[in-house]
């Protein structure tokens, strides 16, 4: 039988021919240094990481998820330099006279294929996890090998998350497009069900913070409209599975259209949007746009349904869409 591989298999087996022959080059002793070294500081900087974490959020006041990944390298590093000393002090004490050259030499190819197999396995775990686009992530894990690996590699995965998960969420930008612009962000990835799910919370909070933005401005509150709520809702999921940003659909329809197509009676309708990694960004973002913050302190408009999609790494979609 045919190996049924892809361009990333062959990059891997390259990677590991490149370790292998490092290994024959540097000897076992050299290798299995390397290798303790990686092996022990990446387990204690998963086990220890939230100590280091606490100090960076006490002391130097930085969010959580940055203190966390900051913590890991901080205990990573550490870990893997004692280590390193601690290994190269215990074989310097060996006699090379009892190893032969050719031993080492031979011998240095297992723990230089160990140490490859387990850095390709980080690494491809760790792509996994990024908000990057799904074709990318299509090819890594249609691989042979790559596929293979990830697949034993749950554990790893869920703390590599633990770690790294809000940082990479704070980092993301906030995202929105003029409120009557045709204006389309490509997202650069594409995604379905179960990869995001429908956040109550955040639409309920969303309509709270929409009518407090109105009271302080002495304007009438809206009101909760249920048969908006899913088109909100479907716009936002569309959007999500089709990788694109606009308030005008690949087909050409505008947020009159959805609320047509529902049977929702209007005269006057209005929508805003933003992608962003939590609802007080969102928020904040919506109102210091002068053309977001129109359509939610509009006496024009009397209803609001609202849609949020959590799409977990890659933020979540908000959709307010307004009504007379």
């Amino acid at each position: 039988m045919m190996f049924q591989g892809n361009y990333i298999d062959l990059i891997l087996i390259i990677l590991l021919i490149v370790w292998i022959a490092d290994g024959w080059e540097r000897g076992f002793f050299h290798l299995i240094t390397d290798l303790v070294s990686f092996l022990g500081s990446f387990v204690f900087g998963l086990r220890y990481y939230s100590r280091a974490a606490y100090i960076f959020i006490s002391y130097f006041s930085i969010s959580r998820g940055i203190a966390n990944a900051l913590g890991f390298l901080l205990v990573y590093t550490a870990a893997h330099a004692i280590l390193a000393l601690l290994l190269v002090g215990l074989l310097r004490g060996i006699p090379e006279k009892y190893f032969p050259r050719l031993w080492q030499k031979f011998m240095g190819i297992f723990p230089a294929f160990v140490n490859g197999v387990v850095i390709i396995a980080v690494v491809l775990t760790l792509a996994v996890s990024l908000p990057i686009r799904t074709d990318v992530k299509d090819v890594i894990t249609k691989s042979q090998i790559g596929s293979f690996l990830i697949r034993r590699t749950g554990t790893l995965e869920r703390g590599m998350d633990s770690v790294f998960g809000e940082a990479i969420q704070e980092s993301m930008a906030f995202l929105t497009v003029e409120p009557s612009g045709t204006e389309r962000v490509n997202l650069g990835f594409e995604l379905n069900e179960p990869d995001f799910s429908v956040d109550e919370y955040s639409e309920a909070a969303m309509f709270a913070l929409v009518n407090q933005e109105r009271a302080k401005q002495g304007i009438m509150e809206l009101s909760w409209d249920t048969a908006i709520v899913p088109v909100a809702r479907a716009h936002a999921k569309d959007m999500f599975e089709r990788g694109y940003f606009s308030h005008v659909s690949p087909e050409g329809e505008d947020v009159g259209d959805r609320l047509q197509e529902a049977d929702v009676r209007f005269f006057v309708a209005g929508e805003n949007l933003a992608l962003a990694p939590s609802l007080a960004m969102a928020h904040d973002g919506l109102m210091q746009s002068p053309g977001h913050r129109d359509n939610i302190l509009s006496s024009d408009f009397s209803k609001v349904g609202i849609g949020v999609i959590d799409g977990g790494r890659y933020g979540k979609m908000f959709v307010q869409v307004f009504t007379d």
